[in-house]
């Protein structure tokens, strides 16, 4: 599997993660507010701090594939199997990738 490919899995994987916990949050808070005082669940900032540790997951990721995809244009990394190559290859060693 290429490694864009796998980076880009691992950015949808975060970003249902963060959303999931968002929601978490806010089903969290709306549960505070209406039991009053004696609320004894988990804290809102449970959920708060994880969902946004994933969205910068997801941020990070994003700048990942940027730079991979401006190695791909450049042709130091094959399209097709994420194999490093020198900047003058024609064929991917690894793979045997057309490089254009």
């Amino acid at each position: 599997m290429p490694i864009r490919k796998s980076i880009v899995a691992g950015q949808i994987a975060l970003l249902g993660l963060g959303i999931f916990l968002f929601l978490a949050f806010l089903a969290t808070l709306e549960t505070q507010s209406r039991s009053g005082f004696w609320y004894s669940g988990p804290p809102p900032g449970m959920f708060l701090i994880p969902s946004i540790a994933c969205f910068i997951g997801v941020i990070l990721l994003f700048s990942v594939v940027r730079y991979e995809v401006h190695e791909d244009i450049i042709g130091y990394v094959c399209p097709n199997c994420g194999q490093k190559l020198q900047a003058d290859s024609k064929f991917c060693n690894n793979c045997g990738y057309k490089i254009k």
